[in-house]
């Protein structure tokens, strides 16, 4: 099988894993991307968080949403949003009504333990932790730069990268 073919193939099959999922923990990145309206991922990023792709059980985690707190305000700064503290705080509240929730209690162990041996960031080790707990997937925009170095790892710790998912979701 060629390299094209096998990496449809290969998309094809994360894509067809990724809608039989029923739980996901999301991360920041996708929360961020989905405030990007010319985002190639956005009608994707909003089909999944208004339950249009057979994932009908959706999860974050505090940490995560702390990060969309300061990340979106910042961007809704940057584009000179009016109020974008308050506009950020609302979209928080908002995915906090989408997701559930886990405590951070419940996954500090496991999440210090991912910490240690992947060398990546605190909160993706809190998603990572949190797919664990519940059974799911965690879903990423995609690979973040320390994340390279340790991918396959990371791949065996049922890790989703919306980026390779193919758009026909």
């Amino acid at each position: 099988m060629n390299y094209l073919r096998r990496k449809l193939f290969l998309k094809k099959r994360v894509s067809r894993r990724f809608l039989r999922e029923e739980r996901v923990v999301i991360d920041t990145s996708v929360f961020v991307e989905y405030i990007i309206e010319n985002s190639p991922y956005h009608d994707l990023i909003d089909k999944i968080l208004h339950g249009e792709t057979g994932l009908k059980d959706l999860w974050t985690t505090p940490l995560v949403l702390s990060e969309v707190l300061y990340i979106v305000s910042r961007l809704y700064r940057i584009a000179n949003i009016q109020d974008p503290n308050a506009r950020a705080k609302e979209y928080v509240s908002w995915i906090a009504s989408r997701c559930k929730m886990m405590s951070i209690e419940e996954l500090a162990i496991k999440a210090g333990e991912l910490k240690k041996e992947l060398r990546i960031s605190l909160s993706d080790c809190y998603v990572i932790a949190a797919a664990e707990k519940i059974g799911g997937k965690a879903l990423f925009l995609k690979p973040e730069k320390e994340m390279i170095k340790v991918i396959d790892k990371i791949r065996n710790l049922n890790v989703i990268f919306l980026t390779e998912i193919i758009s026909s979701v």
